[in-house]
C-alpha cells in the first residue's frame, strides 16, 4: 500500500490500521444499539454503521476485522437464537467451521510475511516476559527488552566463536523473519515485558472481570470493549490518545455496574482494582505534553537548518535531550551527530540510552565506530557482533567487522568473515546490500593484508 493510499484511509493517524481499529471500536456499539431499538435515533446508529462496515475492507487490518466479528458473534449469541439454532441443525455447524477456516487461511495468506512476523514476534515477547523481571524492564522500554531477547534468541546467551561456530546460529529459524520493532503488536505483552508479569496478569484479570460485568448486565458498551481488548492483541493501539481514552471511559463504565451491587464483595474488589488501574494509566500518560509539543517542533526545525555533520546540530539537540529521551530516531541522530563531529565519548553516552529503548542494531554499529575511532578495538568488535546479532539478516556489521580486521591487520579473521559474507544471504538482496558487498571487496585494494 502507497503512502499516499495510507494517508488517505488513515486521515490523521497516517496509517489505516489505528483507523480501523477506531473503527471497529465504533462499529461494535453502534450496530448493537440500532439493533435493540430502543431509541428514537436508532437509524443514525444505523448509518454509521454502514460507514464503518463499507470503509473496514479498504483498511486491510486483518486485526480490526477478527475484532469486528469477534464482538459481533458475542452480541448474537447472546441476544438471538443462534446456538438454539446451530444445536439443532449440526450441518450449519460444519459449514460456519469451514467458513471459519477458509476466512482464517485467507487473512493469513493475505499478508504472510507480515503475519509470520507477528507470530514471531510474540514468540520473543513470550520468551522475554519468561527471563524477564518481576517489575520488568521498566515503562518505555519494550524495543529495547525485545532486541535484548532477539539477540538472546540467536545466541542462546553467549556468542559463539567465530567463525566456526556461526552457521548454528546463523541458519537458525526465524533468521530471516526476524526484525527491528519500533512498536508493540501486542499490547497485553507488551505490558508483561514493561511491567512485569504480575501486571499483566492482573490487567487481564482486570479486562476478564470488566467483560463479566458488562455481559452480566447486557450492557452493550461491553462489545465495544471486547472488540478494543482484541484489537490490542493484534495492535499497538494504546499509542494513540484516543485509545486510551476510550479505554478508560469503558473501564469506567464496568466500575460503576459494579458499584450499583454495593452489598457484593465482588464488585468492591473489582471497582478498586478499576480504579487503581486508572489512576496508574492517568499517571503515567500525563505529562508535559506542551513542553513536549514545543520539544518536537524544535526538533523538526533543527533537521530542516542544519545537517547531522554540523555543530550547531549537536548543540541544539542537548537541549532537547532532556525533554524527549524517549525518542529513538532523536537519539539515534543525535548520537551519529556527536559521532560525526568527533565527541565519541557523548556519543556513546547518547547512544546507549538509544539501545534501552530501541532493537534498531544501528545504534551498536554507531558505538563501534566510536570505540574505534577511540582505539578500543575489542569493544568495537563485541559491538559489531552484537549489531549482527540483535538482527543477524543485515550485511552491514559484517562489513563493519571486515574492515576492522583490515584496518588492524588480522588477516586470519579478514579471511573467514570475508568467506562467510560471500555465503551470507541478506533479509532481501537490494541495491544497497550489493553496493555493501562491493564495497567490502574494494576494502582489500584499500587495506593490504601483510
Amino acid at each position: 500500500m502507497s503512502d499516499e493510499v495510507r494517508k488517505l484511509i488513515g486521515g490523521s493517524f497516517n496509517n489505516p490500521g489505528p483507523f480501523a481499529g477506531l473503527l471497529t471500536v465504533s462499529l461494535s456499539v453502534f450496530l448493537p444499539f440500532y439493533l435493540k431499538k430502543s431509541f428514537f435515533i436508532s437509524w443514525i446508529f444505523l448509518l454509521f454503521s454502514i460507514i464503518c462496515v463499507f470503509i473496514l475492507p479498504f483498511t486491510i487490518s486483518r486485526a480490526a476485522w477478527v475484532s469486528a466479528i469477534i464482538a459481533m458473534i458475542i452480541y448474537f449469541v447472546r441476544n438471538t437464537r443462534l446456538i438454539g439454532l446451530l444445536t439443532s441443525n449440526p450441518f450449519l455447524i460444519v459449514i460456519l467451521f469451514l467458513i471459519g477456516l477458509m476466512f482464517s487461511y485467507f487473512i493469513y495468506c493475505l499478508k504472510k510475511p507480515s503475519a509470520d512476523g507477528r507470530i514471531y514476534m510474540n514468540k520473543i515477547c513470550i520468551n522475554k516476559i519468561v527471563h524477564s523481571k518481576v517489575l520488568g524492564s521498566g515503562l518505555g522500554t519494550y524495543c529495547g527488552a525485545y532486541g535484548d531477547e532477539q539477540l538472546r534468541y540467536f545466541l542462546s546467551d553467549s556468542y559463539p566463536d567465530f567463525p566456526t561456530d556461526w552457521n548454528a546460529c546463523y541458519n537458525k529459524k526465524n533468521r530471516l523473519v526476524a526484525d527491528a520493532p519500533n512498536r508493540s503488536f501486542n499490547e497485553i505483552l507488551r505490558l508483561g515485558i514493561e511491567a512485569g508479569p504480575i501486571a499483566m496478569i492482573l490487567f487481564i484479570l482486570i479486562v476478564i472481570i470488566s467483560c463479566v460485568l458488562f455481559l452480566k448486565n447486557n450492557n452493550l458498551y461491553g462489545y465495544s470493549f471486547i472488540a478494543l481488548m482484541v484489537f490490542c492483541s493484534f495492535s499497538y493501539p494504546l499509542d494513540y490518545f484516543i485509545f486510551r481514552f476510550i479505554l478508560s471511559i469503558l473501564l469506567a463504565i464496568a466500575g460503576t455496574l459494579a458499584s450499583t451491587n454495593k452489598n457484593n464483595a465482588y464488585s468492591i474488589i473489582s471497582l478498586s482494582v478499576i480504579f487503581i488501574i486508572l489512576l496508574s494509566i492517568c499517571s503515567f500518560y500525563i505529562s508535559t505534553v506542551i513542553d513536549r509539543k514545543n520539544a518536537y517542533t524544535k526538533w523538526l526545525d533543527i533537521q530542516a537548518k542544519h545537517d547531522e555533520y554540523d555543530e550547531l546540530f549537536a548543540n541544539d539537540c542537548s537541549v532537547l535531550l532532556p525533554i524527549i529521551c524517549d525518542n529513538q530516531d532523536f537519539l539515534y541522530k543525535y548520537g551519529l551527530s556527536l559521532h560525526n563531529i568527533g565527541r565519541y565519548k557523548d556519543s556513546n553516552r547518547v547512544l546507549y540510552m538509544g539501545t534501552k529503548i530501541s532493537s534498531d542494531p544501528m545504534f551498536w554499529n554507531i558505538l563501534g565506530q566510536n570505540y574505534k575511532k577511540i582505539g578500543n578495538n575489542d569493544l568495537a568488535e563485541k559491538c559489531y557482533k552484537h549489531a549482527f546479532w540483535m538482527l543477524p539478516n543485515r550485511i552491514y556489521p559484517l562489513y563493519l567487522l571486515a574492515e576492522l580486521y583490515l584496518d588492524i591487520n588480522d588477516e586470519t579473521k579478514y579471511i573467514d568473515i570475508k568467506t562467510f559474507i560471500d555465503s551470507f544471504v541478506p533479509k532481501k538482496e537490494n541495491e544497497l546490500t550489493l553496493f555493501i558487498r562491493q564495497e567490502i571487496n574494494k576494502l582489500e585494494k584499500t587495506y593490504r593484508c601483510p
